[in-house]
């Protein structure tokens, strides 16, 4: 588990600029001139539901993360941009998403705390 806020995904959510930290040739989908995509990030924000993103689906559109040790998101961008909205702008969806993990930790291994 880390932090939403030490992720590096491809495009900052609040700009959609690219991430400096993140690497190139990476990520093929460029957020930065697509509205359709930040306005998913966006909606996505919005109406975040924790379920979504903490399961153990194994397919591209749901399920946690994928990140290097370091952090790089290598897939879920958009998820990844979504949570850190939520963070920033969206307390109460927040605290849902905090107490989700929690609940659901002990599934993934991870002792409940």
């Amino acid at each position: 588990i880390m932090e939403a806020s030490d992720l590096i995904p491809s495009h900052n959510p609040h700009t959609f600029g690219k991430h400096e930290k993140y690497p190139k040739g990476v990520q093929e989908r460029d957020y930065t001139g697509d509205f359709a995509e930040q306005e998913k990030v966006t909606m996505n924000a919005q109406g975040f539901i924790p379920a979504l993103a903490v399961n153990t689906n194994p397919d591209a559109t749901n399920g946690a993360p994928i990140v290097t040790p370091e952090g790089v998101v290598l897939g879920g961008n958009s998820r990844t941009m979504s949570m850190q909205l939520v963070y920033k702008k969206h307390p109460e969806r927040a605290k849902e998403l905090r107490e989700y993990v929690k609940e659901h930790a002990e599934s993934f291994g991870i002792p409940r705390v």
